[in-house]
């Protein structure tokens, strides 16, 4: 998000207002800018919140990803990183077109049949054509069934889009071990944020944990054992480590593996 008004994300952003993210309006995630963040433009002329469900939208990110990765190549940073990091404190919400579609497609390969769905969800629809998507404030849907399908549709296709990020990172800078995730990866409203750190690791999108929780007492205890439940053997990264020194004997305690100091040049 430092320098998205030099790329192809920009230019298309400005000229297709379909490229455009429909969501609440709130924090939007890293993805890309909104008026809060930190680098590019700033205020309100520098945002750039953008749908990783339109199609033209995402190739304008592959050609970004594949120039930003080209460039790193090149830098002294590639020659001391031992982990390659897709970034973190991700929060993904869409509601435009192109989401409801996959959102219908999505529940048709969940429950085959519309009279499944309407079992389930305790409603009459006649087909899956019909279906709607939940209100963009997430806390305003009244049916709790639809509610959790979307949470759990919106977890996928994150992850699904991480997939296929790395697919594309990976042909321009190959053989590092890779990571990414989420602020508070494991929250109680961590399918609103669309990360699933479990998911990530089971469809090969990491292969490093990433933990932003090291700086918090609770974090350690829950996020890094919780973490190394679910898959011993693989490293935890603490990717901006910003507390006192107190707690990081705590984080490897609890099997952290590495750690990034937040701006200690």
């Amino acid at each position: 998000r430092y320098d998205y008004h030099k790329t192809p994300i920009w230019e298309l952003y400005q000229k297709d207002p379909k490229s455009h993210r429909v969501f609440n309006g709130g924090w939007c995630g890293h993805i890309i800018k909104d008026k809060w963040s930190i680098g590019g433009y700033g205020d309100e002329k520098g945002v750039c919140v953008i749908s990783l469900d339109y199609p033209p939208m995402l190739e304008a990110v592959r050609k970004s990803i594949v120039a930003k990765a080209r460039q790193f190549k090149k830098s002294d940073r590639a020659k001391k990183a031992k982990i390659l990091s897709m970034d973190w404190e991700f929060t993904y919400q869409n509601y435009d077109e192109p989401s409801a579609k996959k959102w219908r497609n999505w529940l048709r390969s969940k429950y085959d049949a519309i009279d499944k769905l309407n079992k389930v969800w305790k409603t009459n629809f006649k087909n899956f054509s019909g279906i709607t998507l939940p209100s963009v404030h997430w806390n305003q849907e009244q049916n709790p069934a639809k509610y959790y399908d979307f949470g759990e549709f919106n977890l996928w296709r994150l992850t699904d889009y991480m997939l296929w990020a790395r697919r594309v990172i990976e042909k321009e800078c190959p053989g590092w071990p890779m990571t990414v995730g989420g602020g508070q990866p494991f929250g109680a409203e961590f399918a609103m944020q669309g990360i699933d750190g479990e998911y990530l690791r089971q469809r090969g999108v990491v292969d490093v944990f990433l933990s932003e929780t090291g700086s918090r007492s609770w974090g350690t205890a829950v996020d890094f054992d919780l973490q190394h439940s679910m898959d011993p053997e693989v490293m935890i990264h603490d990717p901006e480590y910003h507390s006192t020194g107190g707690f990081m004997p705590l984080m490897f305690f609890h099997g952290a593996s590495s750690v990034d100091f937040y701006n200690w040049d």
